[in-house]
């Protein structure tokens, strides 16, 4: 191997230690996502059908339940809950 390959792998060597070593600085950097305070407010639901489980339990029809915006919004989507508030 010629000192000027040598040279050349270790050059690209380097350069790809320093990207890795950049993008690690940058994830430890970054915030953490926070998720907005509007779409995690407990609302209370009622099951229209009762074809989902929640924590691997069948719900029942006509039960009432709280859950987060988000999750509820879903199941609204699909006819299965209906918010009562």
């Amino acid at each position: 191997m010629k000192p000027s390959s040598k040279l050349s792998t270790w050059r690209i060597y380097q350069a790809a230690n320093e990207d890795e070593s950049n993008r690690l600085t940058f994830l430890r950097s970054s915030p953490v996502p926070q998720n907005d305070p509007l779409i995690m407010a407990p609302k209370r639901v009622e099951v229209l059908k009762a074809s989902f489980c929640i924590g691997g339990q069948p719900v029942k029809l006509g039960s009432i339940l709280t859950m987060s915006y988000f999750d509820a919004y879903g199941l609204w989507r699909l006819g299965k809950i209906g918010f009562l508030e």
